[in-house]
């Protein structure tokens, strides 16, 4: 029948994938095959099919297949590059869309996606001269301005970035991924207002678009907007199930659900990251090698949190490497740290794939994640495998989701056994709080007086230093009830910008709190920031995301602290912390006690001396700042993971 028809078939085929019908398409195009099995034509259609369902290892066999009869045809080529890239292999995916260009000359669709792979293979200058090219010849390709705008903005030029995808809307008023590029170098401007106008262009123009629920959610919760909190919440939630994909990090500040966070973070792992080829690496080394990677390591409180831990590494026994990437400033700190390692690697301008042969030539016995989802995260590293075992340690707060990542270390505070069900990775558990500190840190010397804060000498001084995004309208809410409570204390808060303070001020009006109450500190160096706690009675914790570097601060610095534990990661470690400390009796588990807590200690001086004393004589031998020890028993894991 076929046979006969081919003609007929074929154009059935054809109209089924011009009209979007891509299984049907697919299964037409497949009985063709079974009597014509060599077609050029029909075996580049049905691997464009396939390359558009997603199915890109099936793209790649019929696009294959096609290029068998010596066709000169450069949208093959051009299609099976593109099918490459979407499983990660650059290097292929460059290789045919050269071959592309070898015949097509003016092809601007290649040109934009060689820009695209240079750009994925850290080559920025090659990736604009290419993505220029696409323009040149193609002047109204907004695609390719997009990309000449991602390129910038992995560059660091926020402001180029911004001025391509401005272009890109201009060309295409509709062009959802500009929008919401755009909107995101607007908010690592600072420019707020900027940044939502085009999120929430986005999300007038399609309100499930990937990405889109959560970022609106973390804008407002850096700006302390709250108006929408609720809503928005509820948006993600209810788009977990139907497998829309939100950055996980942005929704450990807004859920307790560590059930929701394993779901988000497994969507989001199986959107960018399940079509790696994995790179196994077999070697087992006399000496174990350990290779740290992170965006991290300058002035960050990664780096403050692990600096000892590098340096107390036992280099007789261990090999110690790092793997730098990222747009942050090398500081004094990062420099300093540089002498601890076997070798110092900066990765940032060689790909995954690249580094990943780095590493199996090294051969990385553990590699430990430092970073998880946050900022500037390469998680594409490890879904190349850098390491013969994969560890999330410290950056991120919740399991990443991934089928690459092998361990989470943790302690039992922190993820008790019967939760270990939302952890994709195995917990390890340290014996102590999970939390790498250093031994000492360097404290200021200056003599500050309450007054060179504008606090008030004779009031009780509540404080919290956590990031706004931490601060939920439920935890302020409370705050707001402690003062009113309290009737002689403040509120001293740590500020970035003046749109929080606004939306601070205005929220605390609404509930009649003075705002001679609330009293904002900005941003100053580590040291003085350490100093400074001393003038404060009592730390507030923020949920569901609580004080995590802020937290062992507080404590170094014999701040008494409160905090409300609840289920997630991020919601416990401060919890974690106290109770490493004997401290438990300043662990809450609902808002009530929370509350009533800190109304007793702003209240009972005597309670509250008594309980000051016994926080500074805590902080005086914790074993949270013993770092020697700290870093033995982390060996101990190490080794206990090689011999499994």
């Amino acid at each position: 029948m076929i046979e006969k028809n081919f003609k007929d078939v074929l154009k059935k085929a054809k109209e089924y994938h011009q009209n979007g019908d891509l299984i049907s398409a697919i299964n037409t195009y497949l009985k063709i095959i079974d009597i014509e099995e060599n077609d050029p034509e029909v075996n580049f259609y049905l691997g464009t099919a396939y390359l558009q369902s997603g199915a890109f290892e099936n793209s790649i066999k019929y696009l294959k297949k096609s290029l068998e009869s010596k066709t000169s045809n450069p949208m093959i080529f051009n299609n099976l590059g593109i099918a490459f890239k979407e499983i990660f292999e650059f290097e292929k995916a460059k290789e045919n869309f050269n071959e592309a260009l070898k015949i097509k000359k003016d092809f601007a669709q290649a040109y934009n996606n060689q820009g695209i792979i240079f750009r994925k293979l850290k080559d920025f200058d090659k990736s604009l001269q290419f993505l220029k090219k696409a323009i040149e010849l193609k002047p109204n390709y907004s695609e390719a301005f997009n990309n000449t705008g991602n390129t910038f903005n992995d560059m660091g030029n926020k402001e180029e970035a911004i001025r391509n995808y401005k272009k890109a809307i201009q060309l295409n008023p509709n062009y959802l991924d500009a929008y919401l590029n755009i909107g995101t170098c607007y908010q690592e401007l600072k420019n707020y207002n900027e940044a939502k106008k085009n999120y929430l262009k986005v999300k007038e123009i399609d309100p499930y678009f990937d990405f889109i629920n959560g970022k609106i959610l973390h804008l407002n919760m850096n700006i302390c907007n709250w108006e929408t909190f609720d809503e928005e919440k509820k948006i993600i939630e209810s788009s977990i199930t139907n497998n829309s994909i939100t950055d996980p990090f942005l929704f450990l500040s807004a859920s307790d659900n560590p059930e929701f966070h394993r779901k988000l973070s497994e969507n989001y792992i199986k959107k960018k990251y399940n079509k790696y080829s994995i790179n196994i690496i077999k070697t087992k080394n006399k000496i174990p090698k350990i290779g740290y990677f992170s965006p991290d390591f300058s002035n960050h409180p990664v780096l403050h949190l692990m600096q000892d831990t590098f340096k107390n590494h036992d280099k007789n026994n261990f090999e110690i490497y790092a793997f730098s990437f990222g747009l942050k400033t090398r500081s004094e700190s990062h420099y300093k740290i540089k002498k601890y390692f076997k070798k110092f690697n900066y990765i940032d301008n060689i790909s995954d794939k690249n580094v990943a042969n780095l590493c199996k030539e090294i051969g990385i016995d553990i590699a430990v994640d430092l970073c998880g989802h946050t900022a500037e995260n390469r998680m594409g590293l490890f879904a190349e495998r850098v390491g013969r075992n994969q560890v999330n340690y410290l950056g991120y707060p919740g399991t990443t989701g991934a089928h690459f990542m092998d361990y989470i270390l943790t302690d039992k505070n922190i993820i008790p056994e019967k939760e270990q069900k939302n952890y994709t990775e195995k917990v390890l558990y340290l014996p102590n709080c999970y939390q790498s500190n250093p031994t000492n840190d360097l404290i200021s010397k200056k003599n500050y007086s309450r007054g060179d804060f504008n606090l008030p000498e004779n009031k009780f001084i509540y404080c919290s230093f956590n990031n706004h995004n931490k601060i939920t309208p439920q935890i302020f809410l409370s705050w707001m009830k402690i003062l009113k409570r309290v009737e002689n204390s403040v509120l001293w808060l740590y500020l970035t910008n003046e749109d929080a303070k606004k939306n601070i001020l205005l929220e605390a009006s609404k509930v009649k709190i003075n705002k001679d109450r609330i009293i904002f500190a900005s941003s100053i160096e580590h040291s003085e920031h350490l100093k400074r706690l001393n003038l404060a009675d009592l730390f507030l914790d923020t949920f569901p995301y609580n004080a995590h570097t802020t937290g062992s601060d507080a404590l170094r610095m014999g701040l008494p602290m409160i905090t409300l534990k609840g289920k997630s990661f991020a919601s416990r470690v401060l919890s974690s912390i106290l109770s490493t400390n004997d401290l438990d009796e300043l662990v809450t588990e609902d808002l009530k006690d929370y509350e009533n807590l800190a109304v007793n200690l702003g209240l009972n001086h005597t309670n509250f001396k008594k309980l000051k004393k016994k926080v500074k004589e805590k902080s005086s031998k914790s074993i949270l700042f013993n770092n020697t020890k700290f870093t033995k028993d982390l060996e101990d894991i190490y080794t206990d993971i090689l011999k499994s």
